[in-house]
């Protein structure tokens, strides 16, 4: 297997080690793993000639080992490492079908010793080492030292010897235009005597190198710009230093106006650090403001915008900040038993006071305080309000410490998502719960809470726990839009879209101003493929709750889900704007880069979002973008700590076994492709319409030799035809039993349904598709500009 290049060898100027897994070249060193090494060494051995895929695989992995997805990886790492390109090559020469070519003839260095023959390191970055290769540098140094002479000069002596006013001008021009002409010269073309070849980049870097074969580049730069120089001084004409110019004042923005009937809930004031009395004061403004989100007629600034400024902020301030004619304020204390609510109602232009009230009453009253407080407002604007719109029927509890366990647990739910906060939020509402069974709302908060934990752990259990504690919650109060919500979120994720729809117009008739019921509809319009009204309704529920991140982001996810990435990015950094260190949006964020192909802005912002939250989910996606960059290794490594964080996540396994099998390591592969079917059966178990767990079988049962991939797969496209990545672990699954025409086929589907072809032509288990027409004719009418892998 070419044992006389095994101590080194040259492929043109490049010095190759497979002993020391070593490339070295003008552009520095890099890296050569041992069994792309042992490759290269089976194509030197016979140069120009045809070698077979079969008989690379026999010689480097032994027979009946390897595969054509390892193969594949040792040819991209060689690659790689040479900065060889498989659609131009300069070494090593695809056969399609056939096997490989060394286009290159090797020169062993035999008696010599490596250290003697390599060329010294490079010094620098690539980029720059490239430049310094193209002569760039060279020639735009050259360049500017000349050029500042020559302003110097014409600073100096052009007035003394009576030139036009315009010629410093003409010369600045020149210095300045001329300089991208030069860039452009020095890096495609080279100088030879009087012959102009392309650069391709691969001469020495050496300072007088560089300069030598651009030292024309310099003169043509200079002619050309001043060419255009003076055809401009000739058409338009240069002139001289212009009087300052008059700056008019500038007057102050002119604000959002205030609306009439308007109000801001501001957080309630707490006389005491527990967290007990901070969450039941936050859950009590919650619901105040809620109650006046209800009534018709009444705008009310949004929770997050309205929570944002400091406690004993002014009237000027609230007015400014919130653009509204009034605000609410006050306190909470807890005395024993009972509860001192001061609220104070304020005109924000002359910070006067429309009424202040103070309740002093058991906890199990708060609903009818609510509600007087809410009727106080009222009567103080210019609103009709028919009472129904106060009527949501009775949630309230008897039990004081039901109460306080309540909005605890409601409060722990609506932090960012951790199992520790939704286990903590779960235990609060089953305290409630103990206290009093009898407690609709806290029903429906735990079955919320459970829903969140399968969301984030895919544990069954939980799901039959929310079914158990929302069936409870409806039994009790039906009319209770919270109720009615979490039923509908829980049917929608288990797959029974009707029923969901069902209930959410229900919540609407109810409140028609309640967003998460319009957030709920749109999602389901997704689904159904009806855009416009999808979004409509989520514009809508926006214009609700314009101040509170999770809004936004169910803005950009529902343009996520539409392939409109761009609309989505936007959404995204607003909220990353306003809370740069958010990581659930940083991390949603990053999964747009993914969707353009920009994986180098997704791993920064992956980074950064796990550095501030090991969030499952993008852990996960950090690995998938390791994955697509070809760093394997690390896509390993994170995956496993993925599977840590979420054990029984299909997504996480499934990726991990991918990792593994294009690495060569089939049998860990197929353990992991196992379990990955394993977990998904009991997924579809608990949701039989769970297209995502279809589609992750699918590939799993083709991995593990199930001859019933192919019908599951088929089975998540019925129950969402729409569905891009149903559509591509069909591509993968015909790939597999190897029908290349099906799974193009079902490739040229996924990406009409919209899957981002960035992330098609990166995904290294259908690089063997690459081989065939079609798919390479789609994957180029589906890039930006006809852009190709």
């Amino acid at each position: 297997m070419g044992a006389e290049y095994l101590h080194g060898f040259y492929l043109g100027d490049l010095f190759i080690e497979p002993l020391n897994g070593r490339v070295t070249g003008p552009a520095g060193e890099t890296h050569l793993p041992p069994t792309a090494a042992d490759v290269l060494l089976c194509l030197v051995a016979t140069p120009g000639d045809h070698v077979s895929r079969e008989y690379l695989i026999e010689q480097v992995w032994g027979d009946g080992h390897g595969s054509s997805e390892a193969l594949n990886h040792a040819i991209s790492e060689i690659r790689h490492a040479l900065g060889d390109h498989a659609d131009d090559p300069c070494y090593i020469q695809t056969l399609p079908t056939r096997g490989y070519r060394l286009i290159v003839e090797p020169t062993p260095t035999a008696g010599t010793r490596p250290e003697d023959c390599a060329p010294p390191p490079a010094v620098g970055p690539r980029w720059w080492q490239a430049l310094l290769r193209h002569g760039v540098i060279q020639a735009s140094v050259a360049y500017l030292v000349a050029g500042w002479l020559l302003i110097q000069v014409a600073d100096a002596t052009f007035e003394q010897i009576g030139l036009p006013a315009w010629s410093e001008q003409f010369v600045t021009f020149v210095v300045i235009g001329g300089l991208p002409i030069l860039v452009l010269l020095a890096w495609s073309f080279e100088f030879v005597g009087v012959r102009v070849e392309t650069d391709r980049g691969t001469q020495s870097g050496g300072i007088f190198q560089g300069l030598e074969r651009n030292y024309l580049a310099i003169f043509i730069a200079y002619g050309v710009a001043a060419l255009g120089a003076g055809v401009y001084q000739g058409t338009v004409g240069f002139e001289g230093a212009a009087a300052p110019p008059v700056v008019a004042a500038q007057s102050e923005p002119e604000l959002i106006p205030v609306v009439e009937n308007s109000v801001a809930v501001l957080r309630l004031a707490t006389f005491d650090d527990s967290p007990e009395t901070k969450a039941f004061s936050d859950g009590l403004s919650e619901d105040i403001l809620d109650g006046l989100a209800r009534i018709p007629g009444l705008a009310v600034s949004a929770r997050g915008d309205a929570w944002s400024l400091p406690t004993n902020v002014s009237s000027e301030q609230v007015r400014h900040r919130l653009r509204v004619a009034n605000y609410l304020e006050g306190s909470v204390r807890f005395l024993d038993d009972t509860l001192r609510v001061v609220v104070q109602f304020i005109d924000s232009q002359t910070g006067f006071h429309r009424f202040s009230r103070d309740f002093e009453i058991g906890i199990a009253s708060t609903r009818d305080m609510q509600e007087e407080i809410t009727r106080l407002v009222v009567a103080n604007l210019k609103v009709a309000v028919d009472d129904r719109a106060l009527d949501t029927g009775d949630y309230a509890t008897a039990d004081p410490d039901a109460y306080v366990h309540y909005m605890v647990g409601r409060e722990a739910a609506n932090r960012p998502r951790t199992m520790a906060n939704y286990d903590e939020a779960i235990a609060h509402f089953n305290r409630a719960l103990a206290l009093d069974a009898g407690f609709p709302a806290a029903h429906a908060g735990l079955c919320a809470a459970h829903i969140s934990r399968y969301e984030f752990w895919e544990d069954t259990a939980d799901i039959a726990r929310a079914e158990e504690a929302c069936s409870r919650a409806m039994s009790i109060a039906p009319r209770l839009p919270v109720v009615i919500n979490t039923n509908a979120r829980l049917r929608r994720l288990t797959g029974r879209y009707a029923e969901a729809e069902s209930l959410y117009a229900t919540a609407l008739d109810i409140d028609g101003q309640n967003a998460i019921a319009l957030h709920g509809l749109a999602d389901l319009r997704v689904r159904a493929q009806r855009f416009d009204e999808a979004e409509r309704y989520v514009q809508r529920a926006f214009e609700l709750q314009p101040g509170n991140w999770r809004a936004l982001n169910v803005l950009g996810e529902m343009y996520f889900r539409m392939g409109r990435w761009a609309d989505a990015a936007d959404a995204y950094r607003k909220v990353v704007f306003l809370d740069p260190e958010n990581f659930v949006v940083l991390g949603n964020l990053a999964a747009t880069s993914m969707m353009f192909g920009d994986f180098d802005s997704a791993r920064d912002a992956l980074l950064k979002s796990t550095s501030i939250e090991q969030d499952p989910l993008h852990v996960s996606n950090l690995a998938i973008v390791w994955y697509y960059e070809g760093e394997y290794s690390d896509a390993i490594d994170t995956f496993r700590q993925a599977i840590e964080l979420a054990p029984l996540s299909v997504a996480n396994h499934i990726g991990l076994a991918d990792a593994l099998l294009v690495t060569g390591n089939e049998r860990e592969a197929q353990s992991a492709y196992a379990e990955a079917e394993r977990l998904a059966s009991d997924q579809l178990m608990a949701a039989p319409n769970d297209g995502e767990a279809l589609s992750y079988l699918a590939w799993a049962q083709a991995m593990t030799g199930d001859d019933d991939a192919p019908a599951t797969a088929q089975r998540a496209i019925e129950l969402d035809p729409g569905d891009y990545y149903a559509h591509y672990y069909k591509a993968l699954v015909e790939l597999r039993a190897g029908d290349t025409d099906a799974a193009v086929d079902a490739a040229e589907r996924a990406l009409d349904a919209g899957y981002p072809v960035a992330v098609l032509a990166a995904e290294p288990i259908l690089e063997g598709l690459w081989d065939n027409s079609r798919f390479v004719a789609l994957m180029a009418r589906h890039s930006v500009g006809g852009q190709q892998k």
